[in-house]
């Protein structure tokens, strides 16, 4: 099929010539792609697309090659699986596929699986075939291969890298990327993560931090009116950036949303992020472990539900002799993802309260929206404390124990407060006393836990740089092929990079009636011991 394109004013007219055989799935790309360039036409935008979407379209059955399994190395078939997973282990690390010396050199041509060559196995019996090549999303100069070995009726893929090639060329093609919270130092570190994944990818794009709803969405207008093929965004107010989203979908720009799911429109398919609600279990089940100086330590390869089963059962056998407060701080009710930490905290606190009686709030009024922190402003929990601390009796003073704090910055603020309202005497000991919880891993904290002298006594790892890496996957590969599936986004954002652990969730996060396909991550607790482990550097 060929296309051509008569441009009459704002309306672009497309005249099909059709050859013997009609591919369909290519024609239905082929409209979508039309549509696109219309719209670019229509604002006077005209664009060169990157030359990662170009190597993507040259590999013209690529979409057909993304249907191995989100796991990888995972055997099917059934007579000779066996066998074919003993020369998988036996002979995986000797596999070694190569890139054509010019392909390596230059980036003049598209990038197809025809410039990579593997040598047959000296098992007759195995066949390797290359099934579809895609730059890494840790360095762009690596090429990450995807192999198939067949044996009888039995298949397993997996990936080989070859490193040297050249990296990929960023031209005018461009991601919109924004973040929304200039004080927070994670996101301020988010900036730079963000155009790094974006480059690797292909594409040029600045990272706006923003936090001002208005000031994010007028920034994202002027990126689409300029001809962003993608935007990566986490909002500012997830209620609130719906005119994006929808300016966004008539354009035919896909979006994601980052690590904040956006609730003001559903004209998104996609969302990255870590397990929201799991980062307030880890802060409550940390809180209660160290009121109750349990000595059980989270098992990640065990479920939610064994660990903190595990833990209340220390909590059965260590009831305090009397009455212990923990005071109740939550984010910006705007930030969807507030109440989700908030609520993970809370089910492990009133576990551990439906066993041990004595176990209670200082806050006299404990939902949600009691106790929920406009903006994130830390001053703004400081005071919250202040009066909470300020009401209570002596004896509630006494026995405080425990801050659930919803992230770092809060946790600073509400440690300093906790100063303030300290006796002399404890001025500069209280905290020794009181266990702050935090997330974000900001540096002020990490350092001071690798010191053993924080005031926040854990963290949460929340690393942007894989978030960052599978945002800008979906991205690419929508600009070359935007009808592609769920599953095949999937697969591409595995084969980009293998070495990053998610789930695909297809079930938990929703926008009214519309499922947001999500891939979450995991995140892990950060304290005194395990702090020089998961950051040491």
């Amino acid at each position: 099929m060929t296309i051509k394109y008569i441009q009459t004013k704002d309306i672009l007219f497309m005249k099909k010539s059709f050859k013997k055989y009609i591919l369909l799935p290519a024609l239905a790309l082929s409209a979508v792609a039309a549509a696109t360039t219309a719209i670019a036409c229509s604002n006077g935008v005209s664009v060169e697309p990157a030359q990662v979407t170009k190597d993507l379209q040259a590999n013209k059955d690529f979409l057909t090659t993304l249907t191995f399994s989100g796991n990888l190395e995972e055997v099917t078939g059934t007579t000779d699986k066996a066998a074919l997973q003993t020369w998988l282990t036996a002979n995986k690390a000797t596999v070694t596929p190569t890139l054509s010396a010019d392909t390596k050199a230059t980036r003049t041509a598209e990038l197809t699986t025809k410039d990579v060559t593997v040598t047959a196995p000296t098992d007759t019996t195995v066949t390797l075939t290359v099934v579809s090549v895609a730059y890494d999303g840790t360095d762009s100069s690596k090429l990450n291969v995807l192999l198939k070995a067949t044996k009888g009726d039995s298949t397993v893929h997996f990936v080989k890298q070859i490193t040297g090639k050249a990296k990929n060329p960023v031209g005018s093609a461009q991601f919109a990327l924004a973040v929304s919270d200039p004080t927070n130092p994670r996101w301020k570190t988010a900036e730079g993560i963000l155009q790094t994944a974006a480059t690797n990818s292909g594409f040029g794009g600045k990272t706006t931090n923003n936090g001002d709803q208005i000031k994010q969405n007028s920034a994202l207008e002027t990126a689409l009116t300029s001809g962003a093929k993608g935007v990566l965004v986490s909002a500012k107010d997830s209620a609130s950036i719906g005119s994006v989203v929808n300016d966004a979908s008539h354009r035919k720009v896909p979006l994601v949303a980052y690590d904040r799911l956006i609730t003001g429109s559903d004209k998104y398919d996609y969302y990255v992020t870590y397990n929201n609600e799991r980062v307030g279990t880890l802060q409550g089940y940390s809180l209660v472990k160290a009121i109750y100086s349990a000595t059980h330590s989270w098992d990640a390869s065990k479920s939610v539900e064994d660990n903190v089963n595990a833990l209340i059962e220390e909590v059965k056998g260590k009831k305090l002799s009397e009455d212990k407060f923990i005071y109740l701080s939550a984010g910006d009710p705007a930030d969807n993802n507030s109440k989700l930490f908030f609520n993970g905290a809370m089910e492990v606190i009133k576990k551990a309260q439906t066993e041990d009686a004595h176990l209670k709030f200082l806050n006299t009024a404990t939902a949600f929206e009691n106790v929920a922190t406009t903006d994130w402003v830390a001053q703004t929990a400081a005071a919250s404390f202040q009066t909470v601390y300020n009401t209570a009796t002596e004896t509630q003073r006494a026995n405080l124990v425990g801050i659930l704090a919803p992230n770092d910055g809060l946790a600073i603020g509400l440690a300093d407060a906790l100063k303030t309202v300290a006796g002399t005497a404890e001025k500069d000991t209280i905290w020794s006393k009181v266990f702050i919880t935090g997330q974000d891993g900001i540096e002020g904290v990490v350092s001071s836990l690798k010191a053993k002298n924080s005031k926040v006594d854990m963290t949460i790892k929340k690393a942007d740089e894989p978030l960052s890496r599978a945002g800008t996957a979906i991205l690419t590969l929508l600009t070359a092929y935007p009808n592609a599936t769920r599953e095949q986004v999937a697969a591409f954002v595995k084969l980009t990079s293998p070495n990053d652990n998610w789930q695909l969730d297809t079930t938990s996060y929703k926008v009214g009636s519309k499922v947001i396909t999500t891939f979450s991550f995991t995140p892990v607790i950060v304290t005194p011991e395990n702090v020089a482990t998961e950051f040491p550097s």
